[in-house]
């Protein structure tokens, strides 16, 4: 999508501070509707060789609610959010024609931390997505991933941060094209970084 996607986004959230204390749950709800220019390589000719060929991209509106809660307590902290993506949308192409884009997404994660020391904080996360619309099988219709992290806060203002995430399925952010020999169904990532907050 070379000038990137254009349309409409709005939503709203509501959150309570229930009389639990340091429990907060909430929900809110987007919707958008979007719509740009895709670029795309086609075969083209014999050889297989690739051209790129231009196309349209159309998301009529469509909304995402998502349902999340909150508690905090001392050195512990416990958080979860579910939401769905079900979007019906096209993509067109000259000669070839439209193509749907259905996707029907539900995911949710759930995350814990401890801060056993003042400036150290240690926790992990588990994270599930489904494809609902894919009526077969296979690591292309979902995606989880298992990580555990640990962050070092030297101040205020800059921190350290390392995360070790064991991820199984493809459902998000991979790409075919990059990948010709195909794409793993586990990936292991580790992540260290740095970060300064203003």
């Amino acid at each position: 999508m070379p000038n990137g996607m254009s349309g409409q986004t709005y939503g709203a959230t509501l959150k309570w501070n229930t009389p639990i204390r340091g429990l907060m749950l909430g929900a809110s709800e987007s919707r958008t509707a979007l719509s740009g220019i895709v670029q795309a390589p086609m075969p083209f000719g014999p050889g297989g060789s690739y051209v790129t060929v231009n196309g349209n991209f159309d998301l009529p509106m469509f909304y995402v609610p998502y349902y999340f809660g909150r508690y905090e307590r001392g050195k512990v902290m416990l958080a979860a959010e579910a939401t769905r993506l079900a979007v019906n949308g096209s993509l067109t192409f000259p000669v070839v024609g439209a193509n749907a884009e259905v996707e029907d997404i539900r995911s949710f994660y759930g995350m814990a931390s401890y801060k056993p020391a003042e400036k150290l904080t240690v926790g992990g996360y588990y994270s599930y997505g489904i494809d609902h619309h894919w009526s077969h099988s296979g690591p292309g219709r979902f995606q989880r991933d298992y990580t555990l992290s640990g962050r070092y806060d030297f101040s205020g203002f800059f921190y350290a941060k390392a995360e070790e995430h064991i991820v199984g399925g493809t459902l998000y952010g991979y790409s075919q094209i990059d990948n010709p020999a195909g794409l793993k169904t586990d990936t292991t990532l580790t992540i260290v970084k740095v970060g300064v907050n203003f």
